[in-house]
């Protein structure tokens, strides 16, 4: 019981840290799922883990895909075309 829950820590503590280390997605997140409650998101984590994926591809503009959402003011069509725009194809 007692090396489950160190290894759950340590498994957490890693997620934390990797997502800390990658503000560009957590600043786009925050706007997306705390700011907007946009649909394609339900949660912070499936946001990360899209943005992170994104990022994995070609040359992903965190930069310039959240300047955009944040000119949208929560507009869910705006929104989408700063997807369409900057090639995301998670949502």
């Amino acid at each position: 019981m007692k090396i489950t829950l160190t290894l759950l820590s340590m498994l957490f503590t890693g997620c934390v840290s990797e997502r800390a280390e990658n503000t560009e997605c957590q600043n786009l997140c925050d706007i997306l799922v705390q700011d907007c409650a946009y649909s394609a998101y339900p949660t912070l984590t499936s946001c990360w883990e899209g943005c992170a994926f994104a990022q994995e591809q070609d040359e992903y503009d965190v930069d310039g895909h959240t300047t955009c959402v944040e000119g949208a003011n929560c507009d869910t069509f705006a929104i989408l075309e700063c997807s369409h725009e900057y090639e995301v194809e998670s949502e």
